[in-house]
């Protein structure tokens, strides 16, 4: 399973497994700065992150780090959220 990381997303190519055909799709993670994140494959075949409900499989899983604050001319600004040295954590299909 290839991955990488494009701007605020985890982009994961598309592969098959037991269940069928994935197609390559990206979650934003954006709105889970802080968070551990847990991707996981759906029965329906499409990720979603820290679900509430029964998952065929979990694909990935990461710590998503705060945007950073910089002063900039006296005032606070966040800078954009940099995912580029995040540790993911990828798990193995069933065979």
């Amino acid at each position: 399973m290839m991955t990488r990381i494009n701007g605020t997303k985890l982009a994961i190519a598309g592969f098959t497994c037991k269940k069928g055909k994935v197609s390559a799709q990206e979650v934003d993670l954006s709105a889970h700065q802080g968070q551990v994140v847990r991707v996981y494959l759906d029965d329906n075949l499409r990720l979603v992150i820290n679900p509430q409900h029964d998952c065929y499989w979990q694909l990935a899983e990461m710590l998503v780090p705060y945007a950073s604050i910089d002063e900039i001319n006296g005032e606070r600004v966040t800078l954009p959220l940099d995912l580029t040295n995040i540790d993911i954590t990828l798990f193995n299909l069933p065979n």
